[in-house]
């Protein structure tokens, strides 16, 4: 009986209390930069690029994606005015249909769009009123993530490191940006989506191979062949970073990047000699995949043969310590 009463109590019982969660929060700045003529990385290269799933917290998309004009259609064109200017209403309606779209690179800064949004100030009485945050604690897992944001350029300190890293031809930068977010327990976290450079969708799909080729490929397959016609970005630099908290902060990368190398195929000719039958193009995928202890207020620095990446992660005075002191 007293088994019974202890699955019951389990049930409806809460697991773990809100308020004992270890959530924190910090400032984080990350810059990422690629070695323009990497060497040895032949031992890194991956065959396929990897899919990332759609459920990481993207900062990055609604700054740089372009969507068309913001119309309402709810009070759209009456049927006289269709009659008398179609054109205008067709542009109208078709205005409204046109997705969003990508620019063809995402290079160097980003920063949010709205000057609302809250800059490197450690008060938090900015663009939102300190006694309405609602703590971090009190909301579910997907909403604590989301009240990350991006933070105004004045939030740069890596601005020296950065001029350095460009005086040198060897290397050329990708993305720069800062953010402020909770962080907790590695169950409780959920990945940052980061990814910028170049866009190759229009040369190469997602696994690597050349557009071109397959489209030459199903000139002569007879329907054989039906490749998708998947326009989804391809981005030179794609992945996630997951920052968490046990005792210790903590720092997951799973990046790659996306560089075109060329296929070779040989076979041994009569005399022994190795000859080249095939050689195309390949967008080969190169994996920055690490986890590292980190302090905060240290500037920390990720290496690879092909790539670089410098973060920190700053103190903030946490908001309920600043609604207490208010009171």
């Amino acid at each position: 009986m007293k088994s019974i009463y202890l699955l019951i109590f389990m049930f409806i019982s809460p697991v773990v209390n809100a308020d004992e969660l270890d959530i924190r929060w910090f400032d984080v700045e990350l810059y990422l930069f690629y070695k323009t003529d990497p060497e040895k990385v032949e031992q890194f290269k991956a065959f396929q690029g990897k899919h990332y799933p759609n459920n990481g917290l993207d900062l990055i998309k609604p700054e740089v994606q372009v969507t068309a004009p913001n119309l309402t259609l709810s009070k759209g064109c009456t049927s006289a005015e269709w009659a008398q200017d179609p054109a205008r209403c067709n542009s109208l309606y078709q205005a409204n249909l046109a997705p969003a779209s990508w620019p063809a690179e995402i290079k160097g800064s980003i920063t949010p769009k709205q000057n609302a949004s809250i800059s490197v100030s450690n008060d938090w009485q900015t663009s939102t009123d300190i006694n309405e945050m609602v703590r971090p604690e009190d909301k579910g897992n997907q909403a604590q993530a989301m009240d990350a944001y991006l933070l105004t350029a004045d939030s740069f300190e890596f601005g020296p490191h950065i001029n350095k890293i460009e005086n040198n031809s060897d290397f050329n930068s990708i993305i720069h940006l800062a953010w402020r977010q909770p962080i907790g327990p590695k169950d409780w976290s959920i990945p940052l989506k980061i990814y910028g450079g170049k866009d190759f969708k229009d040369e190469y799909s997602i696994d690597g191979k050349s557009k071109q080729l397959q489209e030459q490929l199903t000139m002569f397959d007879w329907g054989l062949l039906n490749p998708k016609n998947d326009n989804s970005p391809v981005w030179q630099l794609n992945g996630e970073l997951n920052i968490y908290l046990d005792h210790y902060l903590y720092i997951e990368t799973d990046l790659q990047l996306r560089k075109v190398d060329q296929v070779v195929e040989k076979i041994k000719d009569e005399q022994g000699q190795w000859q080249t039958v095939k050689q195309e193009p390949h967008l080969y995928a190169l994996p920055l995949k690490q986890q590292r202890r980190v302090r905060s207020e240290q500037l920390h620095y990720f290496d690879h043969p092909a790539m670089g990446m410098l973060i920190q992660i700053r103190k903030l005075p946490q908001p309920q310590q600043q609604i207490d002191n208010q009171n």
